[in-house]
């Protein structure tokens, strides 16, 4: 438009200059004549003008049409308005004029390379001789403005202005205003409502008393890729516009002309951008995520930098402030990012944070105070402050089987950040989880090429019946029914690089000065004193109850068993068993290098206490939940029990096969014995079922064992004896014997699992083996074949 005016002003000057002010049909003639032939000058350029007006003080041109010739570009100007002196100009004096320009439409469609094109290109310059005017000062009122923007060949935005005005002069300042102006890409609108914009030579202001955002979440990445795409085709399209500088010998040029914007940010001017009472939307796929009111953003800045950024979202009727995000460059340091959130719905922070598998959040709320600052080092920052959200739920398969609701967390510390080296390290990080307190410190960094940690967790010491009472039903699970009393604490400690694996350090030390008041109903170690209705769910869904626990047919007391299976099975899956309280730091630190090496979960460290606690008391579930239930349960019953009561319930109770619990069923149906009578390479075999029983079952199909099985065995028996548990002539002895199964179709010993239906409760067990006379329910059927795999988590390797 600053050129649009120049250029007509100084056609309908050149047109009065020459045409002569005596004779004004003339001269009108003379100065529409100049008009036209200054807009054919620009071979893209057409127009049309309608009238010409003179009068005592000027010039008026009236229905002047200009639109490139390929109707890109598109303007109408009711009237265009040059006050002058008459006088002077026919004297040849050196004067200022006046523009008024009233009625304008714009309108048009272009790329930004185009455009900036038709900015930097100049019309062919004629000998005119010397101007003897000065554009001081021009008046614009009642601009409409419609544009299509095209930023990439496939993304173009809507640009339109309503009711614009804008007046400038030489020693004052440019000032803009305009009702409404609005832009839209794709799915992403704004607009600007009750504008006001100030230029001065050191100051720059625009304010805005409304405005409306919308934006869709899920194509957001796009607009900023079109957007950069832009402005890097901006750039390059730099070269022309400096073609375009004027000249040695072109015209002075002290008329209004385009501003901008790297010429308007000049060193030591100051601006600032306030925009008020707006309302911000977020969508995702055309649904309303959450809508923020009342919104308003700040900006400050000086020369080319921003020195603060403030935006504000929401609030209650007092003003209070929900969410405000400031971005500043203190004197101290080159930037600061502040976030302050007081009492956000969390339901309008869920879509910034899509990696957190989020539920029922619709009670939930939000807190943050948090200052990012950059480091000394290159690509590093320091997050600092706390953020709190509560009443909130997770839903996610690796962590509980149902969501976990009713979940509050509080953290505050220091986080340095360093993006180059993908790190990430704390000092102290101090969170409270339903009032469970713990701190964090150690560092972490992860590429393409390793992953490495070092990091400690404690617990300071607490009210061992806190966690119970603080934290959600669905994670307490049966210990909801207990009652703790004592002081519970402790620490752990881990360091593992995946390029050095054999160096991983695990390590954990606890406070525990905890007892059991009372355990839960469903956990009473009581109803293990005697017969007892096990529930066991295998792989597909099928339910299995059958009757176990001492003076049951099948039970087998400890004394009753070869000590060789029992060693066996120590040898096999718990080389600490009589060592260790039901956890093995080793165990625990092997499983973690195999996974490591193996890419994914594969290995558990589960002692034999732990797998018993998931045959009695848990579901068959790979869950965080369910291991912090294990946790627990597995120190409670090496609290109540022996090693050899927690051996004998164990070998009572696992799974030797498809339908097969317990070593008394399982001796005498793979070899027709009891398990006291068994052999040495018997006893070893019937030990190694137990990490995967359902898939081990082929061998008794076929009646033998490959040639690598049995060499395995016979190592076993070997390993048996370097740890004393068997002497060295019965392992020799296993060197040479053979092993032979029960023929499969001949009868198998009795008694065998006695199958009951899910109705029967551990009373009308008792009862039931007391009769000892009743015909047990039809054995569980499924769809799946007993060879599908093993069960969901059979004890041994997980």
């Amino acid at each position: 438009m600053t050129r649009l005016t120049r250029w007509i002003v100084g056609a309908s000057l050149l047109g009065l200059a020459t045409g002569g002010v005596v004779l004004p049909s003339v001269a009108r003639r003379r100065v529409e004549a100049a008009v036209l032939e200054r807009c054919a000058r620009r071979d893209d350029v057409a127009c049309q003008l309608n009238s010409v007006q003179l009068a005592t003080d000027g010039v008026l041109l009236e229905g002047l049409r200009v639109s490139t010739r390929d109707q890109a570009v598109r303007a109408r100007l009711d009237r265009v308005a040059v006050r002058l002196n008459w006088v002077r100009l026919a004297l040849g004096l050196h004067q200022h004029i006046a523009v008024r320009v009233a009625g304008v439409e714009l309108a048009g469609a272009d790329s930004l390379d185009g455009l900036r094109a038709r900015l930097s290109r100049r019309p062919e310059r004629h000998a005119e001789g010397a101007r003897r005017f000065t554009l001081r000062r021009v008046d614009l009122e009642g601009l409409d403005a419609r544009f299509r923007l095209g930023l990439t060949p496939d993304r173009a935005a809507q640009l339109e202005a309503h009711g614009v005005s804008a007046h400038w002069a030489t020693d004052e300042a440019l000032s803009v205003e305009w009702a409404d102006a609005s832009a839209e890409l794709g799915p992403h609108r704004g607009q600007l409502r009750g504008c006001g914009a100030l230029r001065r030579s050191d100051f720059a202001n625009l304010t805005c008393q409304g405005f409306d955002a919308e934006t869709e979440l899920s194509d957001l990445s796009n607009v900023l890729n079109s957007v950069q795409q832009g402005l890097r085709s901006g750039r390059r399209a730099a070269p022309g516009a400096e073609s375009a500088a004027p000249s040695a010998d072109a015209e002075p040029s002290p008329t209004l002309r385009t501003v901008r914007l790297d010429e308007a940010l000049t060193e030591g001017s100051r601006w600032s951008v306030q925009l008020r009472e707006g309302t911000v939307r977020v969508r995702q796929r055309r649904e309303l995520l959450f809508a923020l009111q009342p919104a308003s953003l700040a900006i400050e800045g000086a020369g080319r930098r921003v020195e603060q950024l403030r935006a504000q979202l929401g609030g209650d009727g007092a003003g209070q402030t929900a969410l405000a995000l400031v971005y500043a460059q203190p004197i101290e340091r080159p930037w600061r990012l502040q976030l302050d959130a007081s009492e956000v719905p969390l339901a309008r922070v869920v879509p910034w944070a899509p990696g957190v598998p989020w539920h029922a959040t619709e009670e939930g709320r939000f807190e943050a105070h948090v200052t990012v600052d950059p480091t000394e080092a290159e690509g590093g920052v320091e997050v600092a402050g706390s953020v709190r959200v509560e009443n909130f739920g997770l839903s996610h398969p690796g962590l509980a089987r149902e969501p976990v609701d009713g979940l509050s967390v509080e953290a505050s510390g220091r986080i340095l950040v360093d993006r180059l080296r993908r790190r990430v390290a704390t000092a102290g990080v101090h969170a409270n989880l339903n009032g469970v307190q713990l701190s964090l410190s150690g560092w972490a960094e992860h590429d393409r090429e390793h992953t490495a940690l070092d990091a400690s967790v404690a617990f300071p010491p607490m009210d061992c019946d806190l966690p119970r009472r603080a934290l959600p039903r669905t994670v307490v699970g049966p210990l909801y029914g207990f009652g703790f009393q004592g002081t519970l604490g402790g620490s752990a400690h881990v360091a593992v690089d995946t390029r050095r694996l054999s160096n991983t350090l695990l390590d954990w030390d606890v406070l525990d000065a905890c007892r059991v008041i009372h355990p839960s109903a469903e956990t009473s170690l009581t109803r293990f004193a005697g017969p007892f209705v096990q529930h066991v769910l295998e792989r597909g869904g099928l339910q299995r109850n059958f009757i176990t626990g001492p003076e049951s047919p099948n039970w087998t007391p400890i004394d009753a068993i070869t000590p060789a299976l029992v060693g066996a099975v120590v040898v096999r899956e718990d080389g600490g068993f009589y060592r260790h309280q039901g956890f093995s730091r080793d165990e625990v630190r092997g499983a973690l290098v195999r996974n490591l090496q193996l890419g994914r979960f594969a290995f558990g460290a589960s002692t034999l206490s732990m797998q018993l606690v998931k045959n009695v008391f848990l579901a068959r579930e790979k869950t965080l939940v369910r291991k912090l239930q294990e946790v627990a349960l597995t120190w409670w019953i090496e609290q109540s029990f022996d090693k050899r009561s927690i051996m004998e319930l164990y070998l009572n109770v696992v799974e030797f096969g498809p339908g097969i619990y317990g070593v008394g069923p399982a001796a005498r149906f793979f070899f027709g014995r009891e398990p006291a009578e068994l052999s040495l390479l018997q006893a070893i075999y019937l030990a190694t079922l137990l990490p995967a029983p359902v898939p081990r079952f082929a061998n008794f199909e076929r009646q033998s064992v490959s040639p690598e099985t049995l060499a395995r065995l016979r190592a076993v028996a070997r390993n048996m004896a370097a740890n004393h548990l068997i002497t060295p002539a019965e392992a020799a002895a296993a060197q040479a014997e053979t092993l032979t199964f029960r023929a499969a179709r001949s009868a198998i010993p009795q008694p065998q699992t006695l199958e009951v239906g899910p109705e029967v409760t551990d009373e009308a067990a008792r009862a039931m083996v007391e009769r000892m006379g009743v015909r047990p329910a039809a054995p569980a059927t499924s769809t799946e074949s007993p060879d599908d795999g093993p069960a969901e988590a059979s004890p041994g390797v997980e």
